[in-house]
């Protein structure tokens, strides 16, 4: 008679150690099924390794698709085959592969029943039965696509290696297929869940979290962390095959490379790891890696002896535990930290390296050999606009940062442009300004390599030529997200983890897909060469406003003409007063003021002039105008003006107001007593120290105007030059050229 397939194993749920009634349940009724077999197929031992084996990775999203596998394999070979799984060899591999993809009637059934369901018996009781419609296979679902058959192999190879490792099976018959089998055959094969990049850029944030809260505990967390992150090492890599912990001699200098020798092989150690960790760890134990070579690497904090594999493991989780809680006090999506904690899981269950070591290229190979091609740095419009400017940075951003040139300061120049960038709400105005703002930075990292606070105006003229004509490699001919999602796991169980675009490039031209840029030239126009020019002019006033830098290199706008594309102000175009006018309205101020007041007010009229301050200025920012805001650098004055939302603006100074008029006023205030002279506002009223208001200045400059016009009708001037300097106002003589002739310190003689 022949035996029908009976289900070998339950859900992640039930397998789960929790739910002891429903487990034990189920392995009474699969000892059951397993009893009318032969004894001489092993049929109970292989189930406990099967069992145990699935039972520690309940957790993975991949657990459905290799239980699938594993009791396919096993059903086949007790049933079908009639042999021991511990004894199969090669050829029954092979025919395994075949019988899955051509399983007999009597092995299928119509849909994917659950393998047992919940009844009640007549006492009422809830108990646990085999579904007698399942099957081990349901019609249309059969694994003949390649991805299928590639994920059984993996499923039944891991199992294999499990038995191996336990000492009941000699070889492992599905790795030989698996070396067989072309990637181009499989049309989209299963993502590997393990600590990739992101994964190790988090936790080693984390276990430089921890060290800062508690130096003492954790400074060997950061050293742990980084060396399983950068040279590929597990837990147990840390003790030699006598069970020592390996000291600071295996860490070996040799023909200018570091080595760090273990029983299993030599790794090569990046001189960036060595410099961060190794003597960092080396100066906290207060040691010397040349003097005393024979102290362990890591030491107990507590007690004596030394730490254990187990104290490793509980290191690493520690960090892994603060990455996570960290992941969900800002914001985190829920399948980012499953990855993280599912990619941990199968990390620390997997095998230990063997003899040849391949490298993470997660931050070990990035990091000593930077990667020049550009990388996008900034979030999309959308997740700015969700996490209210917030926004978590991203993990491959992160890696990519500490790969660059620590000369360039890429993490700091990367806070203050993500600072002015989610501040901006309009999407049109944030999608521009970051892609100005990312092509600037990218080139400070890659192409300059030095920080953008110590760019000067020569620099700026570089990086705009560099702008017209970008380089092939950072140029794209199609549209490229900046970062893509790709699933881990099955698609049951599955995380959709986020990466970055590496087809992404911060320069577009019109191309079709895929097209060669060696026919293609990439030019940029001068409404561009001006869109970038104003940004990141826009930009360094905002750092000058953060006091990141002490001068705008950007400033000088008749040196930068060519890319700003400015506009020349037509003649026939009156901008502001005439100098004629101008001088009408200073006579004006002699004629109406005496002393204190003429003083004050011709302060104000040059003033407003040569900062071009607006009404609104004066209204919003009287108080915040004081004389701190003048400085003086290289022999150049600038003024840094307050402006929206706590931003600054810097505005050039010319020499002869400040030597003829702003000089003069403060020795003039300091030599009257007045003391706290550069927090004093530049236009006070009767009380020194109180700022005017703007109503104040526009009635004042009225009668002003007012008086001036009434001298030229006396002497018999025009009616229209009498009448404009009647009308002149604030915005006017803002937008005035600079006067010819300064007449304030005439005005200091009759003090």
């Amino acid at each position: 008679m022949e035996l029908l397939p009976h289900p070998l194993f339950a859900s992640a749920r039930i397998l789960d150690d929790c739910e002891f009634s429903a487990s034990s349940q189920v392995k009474v009724l699969v000892r059951a099924f397993l009893s009318k077999l032969d004894p001489a197929l092993q049929s109970f031992e292989i189930h406990k390794l099967a069992y145990d084996f699935l039972a520690d990775r309940r957790e993975l999203p991949s657990y459905e698709s290799c239980r699938t596998a594993i009791e396919r394999l096993i059903l086949w070979a007790l049933l079908i085959r009639g042999k021991s799984v511990f004894t199969l060899d090669r050829a029954d591999a092979f025919e395994f592969i075949w019988f899955v993809q051509e399983p007999p009637d009597s092995w299928t059934c119509e849909k994917a029943p659950l393998r047992f369901r919940n009844e009640i018996s007549n006492s009422g009781l809830k108990t646990i039965t085999p579904n007698p419609k399942w099957r081990p296979f349901a019609k249309g679902r059969l694994p003949t696509e390649s991805s299928s058959l590639y994920k059984t192999l993996t499923g039944c190879s891991a199992f294999f290696s499990y038995l191996v490792k336990a000492s009941n099976s000699l070889r492992n018959p599905f790795a030989e297929l698996i070396s067989q089998v072309s990637k181009a055959d499989v049309g989209t094969p299963p993502i590997e869940l393990t600590l990739a990049s992101s994964h190790w850029a988090e936790v080693l944030c984390a276990a430089e979290r921890l060290a800062v809260a508690d130096l003492r505990m954790h400074e060997r967390t950061v050293f742990v962390v980084a060396s399983q992150a950068y040279l590929n090492v597990a837990c147990s890599d840390f003790f030699d095959s006598k069970g020592n912990v390996i000291t600071l001699g295996a860490f070996v200098h040799n023909d200018g490379a570091w080595l760090l020798r273990l029983d299993s092989g030599d790794i090569t150690v990046p001189d960036d790891f060595i410099q961060r960790y190794f003597l960092r760890v080396c100066n906290f134990q207060g040691l010397s890696p040349l003097l005393e070579g024979s102290h362990p690497i890591i030491s107990k904090i507590i007690g004596s002896g030394q730490v254990t594999r187990r104290t490793l493991v509980k290191v690493t989780n520690d960090a892994v535990r603060e990455a996570l809680r960290h992941m969900k006090s800002n914001g985190a999506s829920r399948a980012k930290m499953q990855s993280l904690h599912d990619a941990y899981k199968a990390w620390l269950r997997s095998d230990a390296p063997g003899p040849k070591r391949s490298r993470l290229s997660a931050i070990s190979e990035v990091s000593t050999d930077f990667d020049e091609i550009p990388r996008p740095l900034f979030a999309d419009y959308l997740e700015v606009i969700r996490s209210d400017g917030s926004v978590n940075d991203h993990p491959d951003t992160l890696l990519y940062l500490a790969s660059c040139p620590e000369a360039a300061k890429p993490r700091e120049a990367y806070e203050h442009a993500k600072e002015y960038l989610y501040g901006f709400r309009n999407r049109n105005t944030y999608e521009a300004y970051r892609k100005y703002v990312e092509r600037l930075l990218l080139w400070t990292y890659i192409i300059k390599r030095k920080p953008i606070y110590e760019l000067s105006e020569i620099d700026l003229h570089e990086f705009n030529e560099f702008c017209k004509a970008p380089p092939k490699d950072w140029i794209r001919t199609s549209h490229e997200q900046r970062f893509t999602k790709v699933r881990a796991g099955s698609y049951s169980r599955g995380a959709v983890l986020t990466v970055t675009n590496l087809n992404w490039r911060p320069f577009w031209i019109a191309g079709k897909y895929g097209e060669s840029l060696k026919y293609l030239s990439y030019h940029s126009s001068i409404e561009n060469s001006a869109g970038q020019f104003t940004v990141a002019r826009n930009f360094f006033d905002f750092l000058l406003s953060k006091r990141a830098i002490d001068y705008n290199p950007l400033l000088n706008l008749d040196s930068f003409a060519h890319y700003s594309h400015r506009r020349r102000a037509s003649p026939k175009v009156q901008q502001g007063a005439s100098d004629a006018e101008f001088q009408k309205v200073i006579e004006g101020a002699f004629t109406l003021l005496k002393g204190w007041d003429l003083l004050k007010m011709l302060f104000l009229i040059y003033t407003v002039n040569e900062l071009k301050l607006s009404r609104s200025d004066i209204k919003s920012f009287g108080s915040l105008l004081s004389f701190d805001c003048f400085d003086v650098s290289n022999g150049a004055w600038t003024a840094s003006l307050p402006g929206k939302k706590g931003t600054r603006r810097s505005v050039l100074v010319s020499s002869r107001y400040v030597q003829e008029v702003l000089l003069p006023y403060r020795m003039f205030l300091q030599e009257n007593n007045l003391f706290f002279i550069d927090r004093c506002p530049l236009f006070s009223g009767r009380v020194i120290g109180v700022a005017v208001s703007d109503s104040w200045v526009s009635r004042l400059l009225i009668e002003v105007c007012r008086s001036a016009a009434d001298d030229m009708q006396r002497s018999g001037e025009s009616a229209h030059f009498t009448a404009t300097v009647r009308s002149i106002t604030i915005r006017a003589l803002a937008n005035s050229c600079k006067p010819s002739e300064y007449r304030f310190k005439e005005a200091l003689h009759f003090m």
